[in-house]
């Protein structure tokens, strides 16, 4: 499997809005913990340093700032609000305004997304806890989200299980599975296709952190897909579960 840093990725890039001054990114980092001495703290700082001192987003290091951070539920707890008649909450941790969002989704156990596409957004995830199955598809020929231009194995890494799904005449057509357990580090964009995450526990929530750069769903909204017919639906993303730890 190849690693993230060796992957071509395409040329996104984004000016940084006036919300991204100096001051802008210091009450991100005054708001994001209490305790600005965890771990965890010091990776939400060190993300949004390298995504405001650069025009366009550097995967390399935002993958490796990701994958060198060891999870310890101590230090994000805070953040981790579940509710069992979801099918997983969304959990603000950080945000600059145009330039990206970092979340903490908790998954109910049993329970997953629908498949959907990235808003033409770089998407990188961490497993903080538990496990998550992602299937993949190749985004239909003039899909909501254009075009795929990579192969659906790029942008997994670290993972286990990985292979070839099934296809089909109709609908969507399944290109890989893979299961990502607790630290590992997994990156989709809308080249490399569609994907569907889903807690395999029956019994135990999972939790995962993902940054969308830049946060093009929660300004626009992103489009849901019916695997069986391949039809997109434009949905725009409800109210945050929590904000910095205080539940909505």
């Amino acid at each position: 499997m190849a690693s993230l840093s060796a992957i071509q990725h395409p040329p996104f890039s984004f000016p940084l809005p006036p919300t991204a001054d100096a001051n802008a990114v210091a009450n991100v980092n005054a708001r994001t913990d209490n305790n600005n001495t965890t771990p965890f703290s010091a990776l939400v700082a060190a993300l949004t340093h390298s995504l405001t001192t650069t025009p366009s987003p550097h995967l390399p290091t935002l993958t490796a700032l990701l994958r060198d951070y060891a999870s310890q539920p101590e230090h994000w707890r805070a953040y981790a609000h579940a509710d069992r008649r979801k099918q997983y909450t969304r959990n603000l941790v950080a945000e600059v305004p145009g330039v990206f969002n970092l979340l903490m989704l908790v998954w109910t156990p049993g329970k997953k997304s629908p498949v959907h596409d990235h808003a033409d957004s770089h998407c990188l995830m961490k497993i903080l806890q538990g496990e998550l199955m992602e299937t993949r598809f190749a985004m239909p020929e003039g899909g909501a989200g254009g075009e795929t231009s990579a192969g659906a194995s790029a942008g997994a890494e670290d993972a286990e299980g990985a292979g070839p799904g099934k296809g089909g005449q109709e609908g969507l057509r399944e290109t890989q599975r893979t299961l990502f357990r607790e630290d590992k580090v997994a990156y989709i964009s809308d080249q490399l296709g569609l994907h569907e995450m889903r807690n395999p526990s029956m019994t135990e929530f999972a939790v995962s952190l993902h940054l969308y750069t830049p946060p093009n769903a929660a300004m626009y909204g992103c489009h849901v897909f019916d695997p069986e017919t391949g039809e997109a639906r434009h949905v725009v993303q409800g109210a945050y579960d929590s904000i910095r730890g205080v539940v909505m």
